[in-house]
């Protein structure tokens, strides 16, 4: 934890953010140390410190003894790569430039390796973490390869996940934006088709065009309202649901339009439609939110238009996240807000991670009142 070039401009708080997360990025690397010399545990110790620091057990000072004992380490080292170990220990900021720097000259003939962390680095920093970093000043050269590393961390890491638009409350507790969700597979609520809600409202003829899906992900209820012949457009601030959403139009063969929206700012669409569905967005907002987003979903639907939202209810064994009552659903859509709640019953969403009942939900029929 040495004062670093630009570090000063962090007070102590900033450094136990960034704490934990350069120890989680140095130890990754560690065994390339203690492989080569076994017993030294100074770089260890360094990292135990940061850890320790960030949690309040140990004083600024002592953690930074800690990394002058981690650099003295990379300075009677004889190997480069236990180097660059030892001497990433010592630096909350160099962290994970170090590490795949180390990485790199352990395995000269695979530049995957270094590649990979960090990629690692990047997808583990939180939004915490981020924040932290833009505080300090910008480098626009670093010389070497290392150098080259920390400027493709500093690119990543203190690029904005959110593309200038405020975090929701849901991001802002996972620390990770929305589009993050389809990077590693299908999401939680992914479950590769329509809901059954869904099914059977369609199966009813309840949507007459044009179709609205607020948060659409990757498209399977869009995609099955379109199919009937009822034109859709599906809307998600993930860039990369709704590429995966165009790519199953394009497959299936199915005339459906998505767009990346902010589902808080839906009257930059400069549409409106007959039919509103909301799956599995409404439960994500918190209580600060609510208003916005019904304003929102407002402003794109016409006068005497049904809004239809399938949410996580509170009632039963077996809730899902954010889970909501009924009355929390009535009052965001009280008559002030030029909206009526027509029908409100129990019913199921199916997830990932429920078994195949799902999980409790309201379904909501919602009239648009007034423009």
């Amino acid at each position: 934890m040495t004062r670093e070039s630009g570090a000063l401009t962090l007070s102590e708080d900033d450094r136990r953010v960034l704490a934990p997360w350069a120890a989680d990025c140095a130890e990754r690397t560690l065994p390339l140390f203690e492989a080569h010399v076994a017993g030294d545990a100074r770089p260890r110790d360094a990292v135990d410190g940061a850890r320790a620091f960030a949690r309040g057990e140990l004083r600024i000072g002592p953690a930074r003894t800690l990394a002058a004992q981690a650099h003295a380490a990379a300075r009677e080292a004889d190997d480069p790569a236990a180097t660059a170990v030892a001497h990433m220990a010592g630096h909350v900021l160099g962290a994970p430039a170090y590490a795949a720097r180390a990485l790199a000259l352990a395995h000269p003939d695979d530049p995957i390796a270094a590649a990979g962390l960090v990629d690692w680095v990047a997808e583990h920093a939180t939004a915490a973490v981020r924040a932290v970093l833009r505080k300090l000043p910008r480098r626009t050269d670093a010389p070497g390869p290392l150098g080259a590393v920390m400027l493709e961390l500093q690119a990543r890491l203190t690029a904005d996940p959110f593309d200038g638009r405020p975090p929701t409350s849901h991001e802002q507790m996972t620390g990770r934006p929305w589009d993050a969700s389809y990077h590693d597979g299908p999401a939680p609520w992914d479950i590769g088709e329509a809901q059954p809600a869904i099914v059977r409202l369609a199966s009813d003829g309840a949507f007459t065009g044009p179709v609205l899906d607020a948060g659409c992900g990757t498209g399977e209820n869009a995609l099955h309202v379109a199919a009937r012949g009822v034109p859709v457009l599906g809307v998600d601030v993930s860039e990369t649901a709704v590429a995966i959403a165009r790519q199953k139009a394009r497959d299936r063969r199915i005339e459906a339009e998505f767009t990346v929206a902010d589902a808080f700012r839906l009257e930059r669409l400069g549409r409106r439609f007959d039919t509103v569905l909301d799956c599995g967005l409404f439960h994500t907002c918190d209580a600060t939110e609510r208003p916005r987003y019904v304003a929102s979903l407002a402003s794109v639907t016409e006068p005497g238009g049904t809004l239809y939202v399938l949410c996580f209810s509170d009632e039963g064994p077996g809730t899902g996240p954010h889970p909501v009552r009924a009355d929390e659903l009535r009052a965001a859509f009280h008559p002030g807000t030029g909206w009526a709640v027509v029908t409100l019953t129990p019913d199921r969403v199916r997830t990932r991670f429920h078994d195949h009942r799902g999980a409790p939900a309201w379904l909501a029929a919602i009239e648009r009142t007034s423009p």
